[in-house]
C-alpha cells in the first residue's frame, strides 16, 4: 500500500483511526508512566512515535487490508519487546552509576574544547563534501554519493552530547557564552536538514538535570507550548510553498507518518517479498565490514527494499520508512522474529536502565550514558539502523575510557 492509498483510506475512515490511536494512548501510558518521570524525557519521544505507529496495524486489521496471522505476529511481537524493556527497570535507576573519576573537574574544559573543536570540524566536512541539507529537497542527498559522510554524523553525537550537557552545567558561571554556543549546536543540526533539531536539546537537558544534578525538572506549564513551537514552525516552514493548509495537513501527517512502514509492509503480506539470504550476516554486517570480516557491500535498509517493493519506480533512491522492529524481524526471521522482538526489547531495557551501572558519574559518564539512554527505544523505531549507532558509541566509550585511564587519570569503583 502507497502512502497516497493510505491517506485514502485514513481519509475515509477518519473517526475510527482516532478511536484505534485513544486506545493505545491509554494502553502506552499505563505502560510507560513509571518510567518516562518528566515530560522532557528522551524515552517519551520513542513512546509517542510507537502509539502512532502501532495505531496502523489495528487501523488496517479492522479494515480487513490485513490478515489475521501477520496481525497477531505484530501483536506478540510488540508484547516481547514491551514485556523485556521492564527487565532491568528500577525505579532509582537515575542514581545508579557504578565508578567516578577521580578530580574531573580538573580535565572537564580540555575535553569540551577537544570534543567542540571536533564537532565542528565533523559538521563543516559534511556540508562541504555533501551539502546543506537544510536546502535540499531530499535531506539524505547529503549521503547519497557519500556513505562515509553518515559515519561521521553518527561519530559526532558523543562528543556533541558532552559538550551540551558541559555548557548547561556552565550556564551559571558563563551565560551568553554557554547559550550561544549551545544555539550554534543547534544551527549545525538544523542545517543537516533534521526536522526534530530541538529534540537532543531538549533530550540533554533532561539527562543534565536528573542524571547529573539529581534533580526534578520544575517547568512552568507556559514553557510547554514553547518547546512544542520550535518543530512546529520549522516543519510548517518547510511545507509553506504548497500553501498553509497543505503544510498543516502535511504536519498531521508527519505523526500518521510513524506508521508508514507498517501500511506498506502489512497489507498483501509485502513484507514476504523481502529476501535476506542470511539474516544474521545482514544484523552484524555493519561490525563485520568494520573488522574487515564481511565484504564491504552495500546492504539496503529493510525500510528501503520495501519502498522499491510498493514503489518499483523509487528504485535506487535512498529513502524508505523506518523498518520498525515487528517489520524487521518478520524479515530476517519471519514468525520466528516474536524471539528477536524480545531480544531487542532486553538490550533496550539494559541500554536505558542498567549501562549505568558499567559507567562513571560525572560530565564524561553522564554524557555516556545519557547518549545510550537517549536511544534506547529507537531499537523498537528501527532497530537495523540503530545497530551501526550503537557500535560507535560503544567503540568510542572504551576508546575514551581507555585514553582516560592511560593518560593516569584514575576511574574509582563505587563502594
Amino acid at each position: 500500500m502507497t502512502d497516497y492509498e493510505f491517506i485514502f483510506l485514513l481519509y475515509d475512515n477518519v473517526k475510527l483511526y482516532i478511536i484505534d490511536l485513544l486506545i493505545f494512548s491509554i494502553i502506552f501510558y499505563a505502560i510507560s508512566r513509571r518510567y518516562i518521570i518528566n515530560l522532557l524525557n528522551p524515552l517519551l519521544v520513542g513512546v509517542i512515535g510507537t502509539v502512532f505507529a502501532d495505531t496502523i496495524p489495528l487501523f488496517l486489521f479492522q479494515l480487513g487490508k490485513i490478515d489475521s496471522s501477520i496481525f497477531l505476529y505484530f501483536v506478540l511481537c510488540e508484547i516481547s519487546f514491551w514485556l523485556f524493556f521492564m527487565s532491568f527497570y528500577h525505579k532509582n535507576y537515575f542514581n545508579r552509576f557504578g565508578y567516578h573519576i577521580s578530580n574531573e573537574h580538573n580535565i572537564s574544559k580540555l575535553v569540551f574544547n577537544i570534543f567542540f573543536v571536533f564537532v565542528l570540524s565533523g559538521y563543516l566536512f559534511v556540508f562541504a563534501t555533501g551539502g546543506i541539507g537544510l536546502f535540499m529537497e531530499n535531506r539524505f542527498d547529503v549521503f547519497a554519493d557519500n556513505g562515509y559522510l553518515s559515519l561521521v554524523v553518527l561519530i559526532i553525537n558523543l562528543p556533541k552530547t558532552y559538550c551540551t550537557i558541559y555548557l548547561f552545567d556552565r550556564i551559571k558561571t558563563s551565560k551568553c557564552r554557554s547559550i550561544l554556543l549551545i544555539s550554534l549546536l543547534c544551527l549545525l543540526d538544523l542545517l543537516t536538514g533534521t526536522k526534530s533539531f530541538i529534540l537532543p536539546l531538549i533530550g540533554n537537558y533532561f539527562i543534565y538535570k536528573v542524571f547529573f544534578k539529581k534533580q526534578k525538572i520544575k517547568i512552568p506549564t507556559y514553557v510547554y507550548p514553547i518547546i512544542l513551537l520550535f518543530p512546529t514552525v520549522t516543519l510548517l516552514m518547510n511545507g509553506m510553498s504548497e500553501g498553509f493548509y497543505s503544510a498543516i495537513g502535511n504536519l498531521s501527517f508527519r505523526f500518521v507518518e510513524y506508521g508508514d512502514g507498517y501500511w506498506m509492509a502489512f497489507p498483501n503480506h509485502v513484507i514476504a517479498n523481502i529476501k535476506i539470504d542470511n539474516p544474521i550476516e545482514y544484523i552484524f554486517h555493519p561490525l563485520l565490514s568494520l573488522l574487515h570480516i564481511s565484504p564491504h557491500v552495500s546492504r539496503p535498509p529493510i525500510g528501503t527494499l520495501l519502498m522499491y517493493e510498493v514503489r518499483p519506480e523509487m528504485d535506487g533512491v535512498l529513502g524508505g520508512p523506518n523498518a520498525r522492529c515487528p517489520i524487521t524481524a518478520y524479515a530476517l526471521f519471519h514468525y520466528a522474529g516474536v524471539l528477536f522482538s524480545a531480544i531487542c526489547g532486553y538490550i533496550a531495557s539494559f541500554l536505558a536502565f542498567r549501562i549505568n551501572r558499567f559507567l562513571p558519574s560525572g560530565l564524561i559518564g553522564v554524557s555516556i550514558f545519557g547518549s545510550y539512554y537517549s536511544t534506547a527505544l529507537v531499537l523498537n523505531a528501527d532497530p537495523f539502523s540503530q545497530w551501526q549507532n550503537l557500535i560507535i558509541l560503544t567503540a568510542e566509550t572504551f576508546a575514551l575510557l581507555y585514553i582516560l585511564r592511560i593518560s593516569g587519570i584514575k576511574i574509582i569503583k563505587n563502594g
